[in-house]
């Protein structure tokens, strides 16, 4: 999960992680500046806290996921059974297909810890797995990837906060997988090992899925 969220900066409490008015992703280094997610491919210098908020303002702490949201997308996997998987990527799917409908980046979607290797993973796994999932109903739950979808949206676009999207599906996925009993539990049986587990995807879905999971079988991956 998201690690500490507040640094103690002398005698102030500054956030350890913003994102800001271009859906950029900024971080808390040790010497108090922030700098910017691939910062230095983009051109973004680091910046103090009060700079960066002059400059690029509003600026959103990301924070954890609330008890509510956390809840609620346990409940809806947990009712999705072995659908869950296909339910969460297919979601990823219709965040991002959102996302290029608006004209808008997928920074949105990733800015929260954009660079992580889960968010990095997140492109790929929803427009050549979850696209295909999505053009075939029986194999995922529509109230929870709709749940899912919908809180994707929420947590990306709250001028309040931030909610990190990749790991934290990552993490509250690997919670009920090992409710479950393990990813035979939550994934139908086209997302099993199999001849074609690493062609078609499958193998990235279960290590991103699984990341967290005490049930993850490290010789799948």
């Amino acid at each position: 999960m998201i690690g500490k969220v507040w640094s103690d900066d002398g005698d102030t409490m500054a956030p350890h992680r913003v994102v800001d008015a271009h859906d950029q992703g900024w971080y808390l280094c040790g010497d108090g500046l922030y700098d910017a997610d691939y910062g230095f491919k983009r051109g973004l210098e680091p910046l103090p806290y009060d700079q960066l908020a002059e400059q690029r303002s509003p600026l959103r702490p990301v924070l954890p996921v609330t008890d509510e949201d956390e809840a609620a997308i346990i409940a809806a996997l947990t009712e999705a059974g072995p659908k869950a998987a296909g339910s969460v990527v297919v979601a990823l799917y219709s965040a991002f297909r959102a996302q290029a409908e608006a004209h808008r980046p997928d920074s949105r979607l990733l800015a929260g810890r954009e660079g992580s290797w889960e968010s990095d993973g997140l492109p790929t796994l929803a427009w050549e797995i979850g696209s295909r999932v999505a053009e075939k109903p029986s194999r995922f739950h529509e109230p929870a990837a709709a749940l899912i979808a919908n809180l994707i949206d929420r947590w990306t676009t709250d001028p309040d906060r931030y909610t990190e999207v990749a790991e934290t599906l990552a993490f509250i996925f690997g919670r009920v997988a090992d409710a479950a009993g393990g990813w035979d539990k939550v994934a139908d049986r086209y997302l099993q090992p199999g001849g074609r587990w690493a062609q078609n995807g499958a193998a990235q879905l279960y290590g991103y899925l699984m990341s967290t999971a005490a049930t993850l079988d490290t010789s799948r991956l």
